[in-house]
């Protein structure tokens, strides 16, 4: 908590609040503007870190996206057909609401397709077999038909010629989404409070104990902090993963346009301008990357760099302008954990990597369930 409050200060932060949010990434920002409107005479405080927030609603690579070819068909084969269709639904749905709530100019939000490119012949073949039900799956999950097609893949080097281009996805800009969605949000009259370092949680009682050993004790806790709180709660199924990104410098005859999936989506690159951003690689050093720290992995780190000198760009003026990191939330389902863990306490946790698609609809969801 901030230190040296005064009482003024204190009974206008911490006092009778009807609903505490622990978050104020995507998913805290949503539940409070959608609580704000079911509930506009109710007092409702947003607690977060820092500025603009701690966690991956800032920190990710702008994919606005709802999941390439091969990483469907992976969950198909891991969870089943029905539960696929919905998985996409609630990432489509979640990115049409969003842009209900921000205004897609004000985020930079830009429809550029994307296409899955493929690094050897099986996971092609395997792919380009089974387009025609990948199809029908997002038709039955977005309604719109022939999501998916074939095309030739004249950007890359070394890589398959063939690639599958998707209509639907886009790119944005995450920190101009959570400044408009941030904006709003104070529009309501709810209070975001930063600089609340939460220690402990008390789920039994939704008591909140912050640094200096204050407690804040609202009506309703609603626990929105994703991989991260399981540094704070004992959640079945949840970890913490980092990811890592990395963003070149202005570059002079950059070849692409738009977004790109690779290996299942592990690893995701883009353009932005004339600058090219790549993630991802998680999966090559999960051990170390399985973690809530934030820093660099220099293995994940090196192979990334060498898959744009090998693949995407091969011009002098290759450089790197910055890389970061973030922390997703992750767990044996892609399925978010949206419910109550007491009479005082709810959680929003577990975005699966897909924050930016899911963020929003669950926060509607929390506000959905939640009652005065």
């Amino acid at each position: 908590m901030i230190k040296n409050l005064s009482f003024w200060e204190q009974e206008f932060m911490t006092q009778n609040i009807d609903f505490a949010i622990l978050g104020a990434g995507i998913v805290g920002l949503s539940t409070a503007f959608f609580l704000k409107n079911k509930f506009p005479e109710s007092k409702i405080v947003v607690f977060e870190r820092q500025f603009p927030g701690l966690g991956a609603s800032t920190k990710n690579a702008g994919f606005a996206c709802i999941g390439s070819p091969t990483e469907i068909l992976s969950d198909l084969d891991s969870i089943g057909e029905q539960a696929t269709i919905d998985l996409i639904k609630m990432r489509w749905n979640g990115l049409k609401l969003l842009q209900e709530v921000v205004n897609p100019d004000k985020m930079d939000f830009g429809n550029l397709g994307s296409k899955e490119l493929f690094v050897n012949q099986e996971s092609k073949d395997i792919a380009t077999t089974e387009l025609t039900y990948l199809n029908q799956i997002m038709e039955e999950a977005t309604l719109i038909p022939d999501v998916f097609r074939i095309v030739k893949n004249t950007e890359t080097i070394g890589l398959q010629d063939i690639a599958i281009h998707c209509d639907l996805e886009s790119q944005l800009n995450p920190m101009l989404m959570m400044d408009e969605l941030y904006k709003k949000v104070l529009r309501t009259g709810v209070l975001v409070n930063y600089g609340a370092a939460v220690k402990q949680i008390i789920p039994e009682t939704g008591t909140m104990v912050v640094e200096d050993g204050a407690e804040i004790s609202p009506k309703q806790l609603i626990v929105c902090t994703n991989g991260m709180a399981m540094d704070l709660l004992d959640i079945e199924d949840l970890r913490a993963v980092r990811n890592q990104v990395l963003m070149t410098k202005p570059l002079c005859s950059l070849p692409l346009s738009g977004n790109y999936h690779v290996d299942r989506g592990y690893i995701y690159f883009r353009t932005y301008g004339n600058r090219l951003l790549i993630g991802g690689a998680r999966n090559i050093d999960t051990d170390t990357e399985t973690c809530s720290t934030f820093g660099d992995n220099q293995k994940i780190i090196t192979f990334l760099k060498a898959f744009v000198k090998d693949h995407l760009y091969q011009a002098d003026d290759l450089e790197y302008d910055t890389q970061w990191s973030g922390i997703l939330g992750v767990g044996s389902s892609k399925q978010p954990i949206i419910r109550a863990i007491s009479d005082y306490t709810t959680i929003a946790v577990r975005l699966g990597g897909m924050g930016v698609a899911i963020g929003t609809g669950v926060g509607n969801k929390v506000a959905e369930m939640i009652t005065a």
